[in-house]
């Protein structure tokens, strides 16, 4: 049975009539950290988080005000390279669970200050999560699937 997760194209920024650019979004969830894998159900802290796919980014990023809330553990703390500038970051560790399948993925989230007043996401999806499906996008027929590579 093929795994697809469906998602939509929407506006990156609230208020947004029509919208600049249509940004494809998924939806993701987010396990207790004491959660292990495999262990069913699946106590989720968060549910239905919706996630920016950027296929532009390698890796994923959540929200610091969301990381917190979540009290989500500090992985690490260093500097990035980002648009040739180099800035503080704060990684976390998690899960991003794709609630449909109970399948999910234990990676390092970028902390970023996404104000969570304009954007309409709390997560950035990158390669660490993108690179285990096939990614199908088209704007002019409504679709974004990611569909798990087996």
């Amino acid at each position: 049975m093929a795994r697809v997760i469906d998602g939509w194209f929407g506006p990156a920024q609230k208020g947004e009539h029509p919208p600049e650019l249509w940004c494809p979004f998924i939806k993701l969830s987010i396990p207790d950290p004491s959660w292990s894998a495999g262990t069913l159900p699946v106590p989720y802290i968060a549910t239905d988080l919706a996630a920016l796919v950027d296929t532009g980014a390698a890796t994923c990023a959540i929200s610091h005000r969301l990381a917190n809330r979540l009290k989500l553990k500090t992985m690490r703390e260093g500097v990035s390279l980002v648009v040739g500038n180099s800035v503080p970051t704060i990684s976390y560790r998690a899960w991003l669970v794709v609630s449909e399948f109970n399948l999910g993925y234990d990676l390092e989230l970028v902390g970023q200050d996404l104000p969570e007043d304009k954007v309409n996401f709390e997560l950035i999806i990158g390669w660490s999560f993108l690179r285990y499906y096939a990614l199908s996008l088209s704007r002019p027929n409504d679709l974004v699937q990611l569909q798990k590579i087996d």
